[in-house]
């Protein structure tokens, strides 16, 4: 990952505001490091341009409280519908495998088979 796009990225993570914005701060921090912004490390974006904390402090001191906080909620917004669908797919799928399991011992008539015959080649029957 290029020394520009480590930085973007750390600071587009600590940005409180739309993209729109995101993407105009971004754009005038590149504007000031010039046309070497791709060639420049991590380590020399930060000397000119300060730590991505220092530069997200000034833009947010720069922003208001109401847009800040309308931010904050999309984002929150958004972490829980991810969340959300993480949980009914992962829900879904369990329910899958359990229906599946059900219909297979019920097709095996109450036994549980095992068709690898790798397996059954290991198994050891206990004796009775």
């Amino acid at each position: 990952m290029s020394g520009w796009n480590r930085y973007k990225r750390a600071l587009s993570d600590m940005l409180p505001c739309k993209k729109h914005e995101r993407i105009v701060i971004l754009e005038k921090l590149k504007a000031e490091l010039g046309e070497v912004y791709k060639q420049l490390s991590y380590d020399s974006i930060v000397e000119r341009l300060g730590t991505p904390q220092v530069v997200a402090t000034s833009s947010i001191q720069a922003m208001e409280p109401e847009e800040i906080a309308d931010a904050m909620l999309i984002r929150r917004q958004i972490v829980r519908i991810v969340a959300l669908v993480a949980v009914a797919l992962l829900s879904l799928w369990l329910i899958t495998c359990t229906i599946a399991l059900i219909d297979s011992f019920q097709q095996s008539g109450g036994r549980l088979s095992v068709s690898d015959p790798t397996i059954i080649d290991n198994w050891v029957v206990p004796d009775k």
